[in-house]
């Protein structure tokens, strides 16, 4: 009888031991109607694109009063993420506790984590990832001048890019510009802040320049392509202002009135650039008068409102200058319009 008692108990425990899904063999076994409760903290992960989160997993091992155990070990599962035990068994301690930590990054699921412990029903928990919205940068383009010679250099500016939830790593310009002969060609330069955020260029013939930005930030999202306004124009002379000294005021009719434009000069760039015509537009029916001299005489024929013009010539490159019309090969013209009241 003592025998056949024995060997009914070694077959219970054989059974048990097998039931134990998920533990290991030699694991301490629970009381009947012991329980595992889990929690996470947080529950909730927000991960930007390669980012990397964690979440505190917390294991009580209760018995069926409500009384911690411990020495038992608990061993977490789970179908996403990484757990620091590696799914070893963590033992409780005196307040039936046993913890471990899961870690993620922006490309993991949503997770179900298992607690298990011998002999006890076993605690689950869900771990919510989600990858955090990402705003895109903006790109911001300016130039060091709107006007520029033929192969001169000007300076390209886009360091005022910004991006409100990170930082702008890359930059990409591109570059529509005219070539000798009459076509176009465009240019993409692109790169770091170290290469491209600033970026010097010259271009081989006049006319209008078509510049274009498009910023990326470390998520690796593009900003919206900005168009540079006013385009960097490519001229072969920059050209004059015109003044007429005085303004507007009023003077009397069939009486001398002198007319000064000594204010007009040349564009300061074109450092060899001198006024060589002003041209006199007195808004009475006469002739326009063109002359080499900044300061001259009109007599007004008749009262009222007079607007007269000052067109002011350059010497353009200073070759090819004409000894009649005194205009010079690429000669730029600057205007300015003034009122006069003639009573």
């Amino acid at each position: 009888m003592k025998a056949w008692t024995l060997l009914k108990i070694a077959a219970t425990i054989a059974l048990a031991a097998v039931a134990l899904t998920g533990c290991d063999k030699s694991d301490p076994t629970a009381p009947d109607n012991s329980k595992v409760i889990l929690s996470a903290n947080p529950a909730n992960l927000d991960l930007d694109k390669g980012e990397t989160g964690f979440s505190n997993l917390t294991a009580t091992v209760l018995d069926a009063d409500g009384r911690p155990l411990s020495g038992l070990n608990v061993r977490f599962s789970t179908n996403s993420g990484t757990l620091q035990s590696g799914g070893d068994g963590v033992e409780t301690d005196t307040n039936g506790i046993a913890r471990d930590v899961i870690s993620f990054t922006g490309e993991d699921e949503d997770a179900s984590v298992v607690a298990r412990a011998s002999g006890a029903t076993e605690g689950t928990v869900t771990i919510n990832v989600s990858a955090s919205s990402n705003s895109p940068p903006v790109a911001v383009a300016s130039s060091s001048s709107s006007s520029v010679k033929v192969n001169q250099s000007v300076t390209f500016n886009g360091t005022n890019s910004s991006d409100p939830d990170g930082t702008v790593v890359n930059w990409k310009w591109t570059f529509n510009f005219p070539t000798v002969g009459g076509g176009s060609q465009t240019e993409i330069v692109q790169g770091n802040s170290a290469t491209a955020s600033i970026v010097m260029k010259s271009f081989p013939a006049e006319g209008a320049v078509t510049t274009t930005l498009q910023v990326t930030d470390d998520i690796g999202a593009n900003s919206t392509i900005v168009t540079l306004t006013p385009p960097v124009t490519v001229v072969t002379n920059f050209p004059p202002t015109a003044v007429i000294v005085g303004g507007s005021r009023s003077v009397l009719v069939n009486t001398p009135v002198q007319f000064s434009g000594v204010g007009s000069a040349d564009d300061p760039r074109d450092t060899l650039g001198t006024i060589v015509r002003y041209d006199w537009n007195f808004g009475d029916g006469t002739p326009v008068e063109m002359t080499a001299n900044a300061t001259l005489n009109h007599t007004f024929p008749s009262v009222g409102s007079k607007s007269v013009t000052l067109t002011v010539w350059d010497n353009g490159n200073g070759v090819g200058c004409d000894p009649i019309t005194l205009l010079c090969t690429n000669s730029k013209s600057g205007s300015t319009t003034v009122t006069i009241t003639v009573q």
